[in-house]
């Protein structure tokens, strides 16, 4: 199975732009349709899409500490 451009933004929800940019930068494999012509047509493998939704995930959220929170009656100057 392969994905166009427009199926890929509506599946993860974003503009064509970020998705040709994957594209251009050869982060996101894609092959034309229609080499040479002036708005090419990508397709998208299936196997290429998962690969690229794994190496971009979003890793677990690093743990934050507390805001420490001012003493009442101290006031700060710079």
């Amino acid at each position: 199975m392969t994905f166009t451009v427009s199926q890929l933004c509506e599946r993860w929800q974003c503009s064509q732009k970020p998705v040709l940019k994957a594209i251009a930068e050869g982060r996101l494999q894609a092959f034309q349709l229609t080499p040479g012509a002036k708005r090419p047509s990508w397709r998208i493998p299936e196997d290429a899409v998962t690969a690229f939704e794994r190496s971009n995930a979003a890793p677990d959220q690093i743990p934050t500490r507390p805001r420490r929170r001012r003493s009442a009656g101290v006031k700060e100057f710079f």
